[in-house]
């Protein structure tokens, strides 16, 4: 994916996307603009996210096997996606002042 840094204007392919562990279990995913080194964030995690991303995994692997209803894997995976979401925006909510005091002190 191509984006645009914020501080040096330059484009550039969002390549060596890593993450770092913060308070409580939380995992945050960034990258960094190749030229200028200013970090972004893509997302956060916690527990509660990664165990709803393994159980779509886990659904995703059933897709296409007759054993399975299939409409209802789907219901479910987009039902886990949607639960998923709101977690991640709250989590980001509740991370982002912490993340910015963080990047102030350096």
């Amino acid at each position: 994916m191509k984006v645009k840094c914020n501080s040096c204007k330059r484009d550039f392919r969002v390549e060596n996307i890593r993450t770092e562990d913060m308070e409580n279990g939380v995992e945050r995913t960034l990258f960094s603009c190749p030229f200028c080194r200013r970090e972004y964030t893509g997302f956060y995690t916690d527990d509660s996210i990664r165990s709803l991303q393994k159980k779509i995994q886990k659904a995703v692997a059933k897709l296409g096997n007759d054993n399975y209803d299939q409409k209802v894997l789907k219901k479910r995976i987009a039902k886990l996606q949607q639960k998923i979401k709101g977690e991640i925006d709250a989590l980001k909510a509740r991370m982002e002042p912490a993340d910015s005091e963080r990047r102030n002190s350096e």
